[in-house]
C-alpha cells in the first residue's frame, strides 16, 4: 500500500510573528525552531492562538501547581483530606472566626460594665480625711494629690505678685515675667464742674462748664491734668459746615443750592415764581392776575395815581 505524506506550513517562531496569518479551522502551524505547533479556528491571527501542549508543557504546568508542596499534600485528594473533604470548610472557618470575635467582644463589655471605679482607686491620689469645699492638690513631698483648701486670695496665686501695693493701685500684666503685678490705678472717666478729687494715672475729666476734656498724668514726680480737646462753645456757626459757602454775605441775602453746596445770594422778584416782571418799565407797578395767579409788572394809566390804584385794588 502507498504511503501518505502530509506536509504542514512550517517557520521560525519570528517568522510566523511577523507574519501573523490566520490558520484555517485545523490548519496546523509549526515553528522549526521551537518544535512548537499551533492549530487554527480560522478565525483568530497566529499571536492570538495557544500552542498545542504537549507532555512537557503538562508537567510543567502541574509543578507550577504543587509549587515545592510536601509529598503528601502534592495531590487534590490529599488536599481534600487534609480538610476532611468538606466542601464547605472556607465558609465553615469564616463562621466560626466572626462567631468567636462576636463572643470575645461580647465578654470584654459584660468585663467592663461590670468594673467601678472611683478616684480612690487611682494609685497617685490620696482622699482620706477630705472635708467640705476641700479640692485636691499636688504635695511633691509625695508625688500624691491630696485635699486642701482652695486659695483664697490673689496674693496665693502663682501668676500674681501683689507686693508693695497701696490704695487704689491696680494689677498689671507684666508681658516680661509673665505674672500681675502692682501699678497705679486709672481710667476713671467724670464729668463735673471741677476736677475729681484723688486722680489717677489715666484718669479722664470732662468739665461740664466749659466743655473742656482733660487727661490725668503722672510722671516721675508730680500728676497734673492736661487740657486732650477745645471747649465746645454753644452751637456751630453755619460756616463751619462743609456743604455751606457764606463768604461775602450782605444783609438780606439767602442761603442757594448750586447743585454742590449752599451759597450767599440776593433774593429779587424776578427770581420769585409767582412773580412775572419781565421787561419792567419806569414807573410800573405789580398787579395779580387771577388767570395765571401771578404777579405781573403793569404801567399806571396816564392821570391815574398810585394810591388810587392801590385803594382801587389794582
Amino acid at each position: 500500500m502507498a504511503l501518505t505524506r502530509m506536509q504542514q506550513r512550517r517557520g521560525t517562531a519570528a517568522q510566523w510573528a511577523s507574519e501573523n496569518p490566520i490558520l484555517a479551522a485545523g490548519e496546523i502551524g509549526f515553528e522549526t525552531d521551537e518544535y512548537k505547533f499551533k492549530i487554527g479556528d480560522g478565525l483568530s491571527n497566529w499571536t492570538a492562538l495557544a500552542y498545542f501542549s504537549n507532555a512537557d508543557d503538562v508537567a510543567a504546568a502541574i509543578a507550577e501547581v504543587i509549587d515545592m508542596a510536601p509529598e503528601t499534600l502534592d495531590t487534590l485528594n490529599e488536599l481534600a483530606a487534609a480538610i476532611n473533604d468538606d466542601p464547605d470548610f472556607f465558609t465553615n472557618i469564616q463562621t466560626y472566626a466572626d462567631t468567636a470575635a462576636s463572643t470575645a467582644q461580647s465578654n470584654a463589655q459584660a468585663y467592663a460594665d461590670a468594673l467601678t471605679y472611683a478616684i480612690d482607686d487611682l494609685t497617685d491620689v490620696n482622699t482620706y480625711d477630705a472635708a467640705d469645699g476641700q479640692a485636691l492638690v499636688y504635695d511633691a513631698a509625695s508625688g500624691d494629690w491630696i485635699p486642701g483648701e482652695l486659695t483664697s486670695s490673689l496674693a496665693e496665686l502663682s501668676d500674681v505678685n501683689t507686693t508693695g501695693a497701696t490704695d487704689k493701685n491696680s494689677l498689671i500684666y507684666d508681658e516680661d515675667s509673665g505674672i500681675w503685678i502692682v501699678g497705679p490705678g486709672g481710667g476713671k472717666f467724670t464729668v463735673s464742674t471741677t476736677a475729681p478729687a484723688d486722680p489717677q494715672n489715666g484718669d479722664t475729666w470732662f468739665n461740664s462748664e466749659t466743655g473742656q476734656s482733660y487727661l490725668f498724668y503722672e510722671d516721675t514726680d508730680t500728676g497734673q491734668w492736661v487740657e486732650i480737646a477745645a471747649p465746645v462753645v454753644g452751637f456751630l456757626d453755619i460756616d463751619q459746615l462743609n456743604d455751606v459757602q457764606t463768604a461775602g454775605a450782605s444783609s438780606g441775602n439767602v442761603l442757594k443750592y448750586n447743585g454742590t453746596q449752599w451759597v450767599n445770594d440776593t433774593i429779587e422778584l424776578g427770581n420769585l415764581v409767582d412773580t412775572d416782571v419781565y421787561d419792567p418799565a419806569d414807573g410800573d407797578v405789580l398787579t395779580y392776575n387771577s388767570s395765571s395767579g401771578n404777579w405781573e409788572s403793569a404801567q399806571i394809566p396816564p392821570g391815574v395815581s398810585l394810591g388810587l390804584v392801590i385803594a382801587l385794588g389794582g
